[in-house]
Order: C-alpha cells, then structure tokens, then sequence
C-alpha cells in the first residue's frame, strides 16, 4: 500500500534461483477545483431579485447553501450565500458572497401646521423624516398636486405624499380641517323710549361661545340704552 505517486517495481525470485521482475506507476490526482462567484446587482425596489454566478473548473458538481444544484442562482433575501464545488476527483473549494439589499424605507409623517380658520385662512403642510435629495409627489383635494416638498393650501380636505427614496416610495396623509363657518346673531329692543321709560334693552341671539363688540364699545351679550338710534353689535366665533 503506498500513498505517493511514483514509480514501483517489484522483483519475485523462486526457489531454483530465477528471478523476474516487474514496474507500474502510480498516479497522483488531487488537484483542487477553482471557483468564484459573482453577485449580479444589489436588491432594490426595481431589483427585487439578484443572480449569484459562478466560474468554476470544468466537470464540477455544485451544492449551494440554498440546497441548490445549478452554476447559479436567484435570490430575493440580502445576506450571505456559499457555494461548493466537488471536482471528479472528489476534491471540493467553497467560495463565499453576500447579497446586499437597498430597500430601507424611513417612516415618513404628513403634517398640517392648522386648522383653516377665518383668523388662519391658509395652513402650511409639510413631511417630517425624509432624507435629503428625496423627490416628492402631493395630491390633494379636486386636481392637486405638487412636487415641493412643503407648501401652504386654503383648501380643506385630504392632501397625500409620495417619498422617492434610491427608487422605493414611502408614501403619507395628512387630514386639513376647515372651520370657516359664519356665527349668527339677532337682536331685539325691549321696547320703544317714552318720558315713562327713558331706557331700553337691547338682547341678542347668538351661536354659542362668540364674544360681543358693541358699537358702543360695550362687550355683553346685552346693553341698555337711554338714546334713540341705530346700534350694531359684532359677534366673533372662536375660529375667527
């Protein structure tokens, strides 16, 4: 038994003294297979899937980590992928690559800076957590739409944003809340001036929660007068 390739010979000798003799060579294959591998393109939102390829010694078998038997292979998870190869002569060379993945969205948030009053007719809307060099994409309420970054609208109503991000869109509402609705007020005088009653209460009627300017400077909801003539009164709803 040898373990060394080379040349043997061997010489039998029997009994009368003749002898013969013999030579064989023993061959030496433990060459080592060649591989490497080559990942196609990272993942992304446009590349949902990348190619590992190979280049190995010819009459190779493959075994990938993925239990895959083929030169290559398609994968869809970023991480690390490892091939081995096994040469006829039962020697094997692994090689070893990763997959890297692009598709990491921010967690973006639309934000409306107010309601629409009749004290703040416009609100300002904008985007909280977007990178830098991000595209944008609005549309809003009727044909809307823009691509700033943040603007101010007058109009009530949902208002949406696409962020564009290495080509993946993370995308955000905001609500705009209109409060311009008109307060109502009516007023009565309690009766007519005479020498018998030289003064006369005006009352109002009004939406609740309003406050009063009289054209007399007065600040209630009613005022007594001992002059004849128009009087007005003002009421303001807390939106303005």
């Amino acid at each position: 038994v040898v373990n060394s390739a080379g040349t043997y010979s061997v010489t039998v000798t029997s009994a009368n003294g003749c002898t013969a003799t013999t030579t064989t060579t023993v061959v030496s294959d433990t060459a080592l297979p060649s591989v490497t591998a080559v990942v196609s393109n990272e993942l992304s939102c446009t590349a949902l899937t990348a190619t590992i390829s190979t280049t190995a010694s010819p009459g190779v078998t493959y075994l990938w980590s993925t239990g895959e038997t083929t030169p290559s292979i398609s994968v869809s998870v970023a991480g690390a992928y490892s091939v081995t190869v096994t040469a006829q002569n039962g020697a094997k060379a692994s090689v070893t690559t990763t997959v890297v993945s692009d598709t990491a969205l921010p967690e973006i948030t639309a934000i409306v800076s107010n309601s629409l009053t009749c004290d703040q007719p416009a609100a300002a809307i904008s985007v909280a957590n977007a990178p830098a060099n991000s595209g944008y994409q609005w549309r809003g309420p009727g044909s809307f739409n823009t691509a700033l970054e943040s603007f101010t609208t007058t109009i009530a109503g949902t208002y949406s944003v696409s962020v564009i991000i290495n080509q993946c869109v993370a995308t955000s509402s905001v609500t705009v809340v209109g409060d311009t609705i008109t307060p109502t007020v009516t007023a009565s005088v309690s009766n007519t001036l005479t020498a018998a009653q030289p003064t006369a209460t005006i009352s109002t009627t009004a939406t609740p929660g309003v406050s009063y300017l009289w054209s007399t400077g007065a600040t209630t909801p009613s005022i007594s007068v001992s002059a004849a003539g128009p009087y007005s009164v003002t009421v303001t709803g807390t939106n303005g």
